[in-house]
């Protein structure tokens, strides 16, 4: 996981992001890129490290409002997490979610549902047996979570509103 550590519009569309990044930071080099994807689902968006700090173990980047895909990177804020889309997809095949309950408390855009709903697919597996809850704080990201669900026509409960697990559970006794 990902943890943007600072984040400055440094424009109305010009976002400048410090992520933390240890392993990349200390093989960094001028003029290289990164390949970042806003969600498991984002487009595959090459930007410049602009800046790097080894010791403190961050890569900087910035990205330009263009489209969906750098629109959901700039709606990162500071403290969030981004988890790459190979450990998703590995948590989806070691929690094999064939039927039952699968929640998420802390949902970002519902990648961990859209993966875990693709495995059951791949299985031939009936995903209507699959009762998706989650919860996400960051309200961009948690409208970003319904659509990515609804457009692949995952049936889910993410409450009623963007809130913190930790401070209001909207699924409390579920678990």
């Amino acid at each position: 996981m990902f943890k943007i550590l600072k984040r400055e519009m440094l424009t109305p569309n010009i976002c400048k992001m410090v992520v933390s990044a240890p392993r990349i930071a200390k093989a960094a080099q001028p003029g290289q890129f990164l390949i970042v994807l806003a969600n498991e689902e984002g487009e595959r968006i090459p930007l410049t490290i602009s800046d790097y700090d080894r010791e403190a173990g961050t890569v900087t980047i910035v990205t330009q409002l263009i489209g969906a895909s750098s629109a959901a990177i700039i709606a990162k804020e500071e403290g969030e997490f981004y988890t790459p889309h190979d450990v998703v997809q590995l948590i989806a095949t070691v929690i094999e979610p064939f039927d039952g309950t699968l929640y998420d408390p802390c949902c970002g855009s519902g990648g961990m549902f859209i993966q875990s709903t693709d495995l059951v697919k791949a299985k031939q597996g009936d995903i209507s047996r699959i009762n998706v809850y989650g919860q996400e704080k960051e309200a961009a990201t948690y409208r970003l979570a319904k659509m990515n669900l609804a457009l692949r026509g995952i049936s889910h409960n993410l409450g009623s509103e963007s809130d913190s697990t930790f401070t209001n559970d909207l699924h409390k006794g579920l678990y």
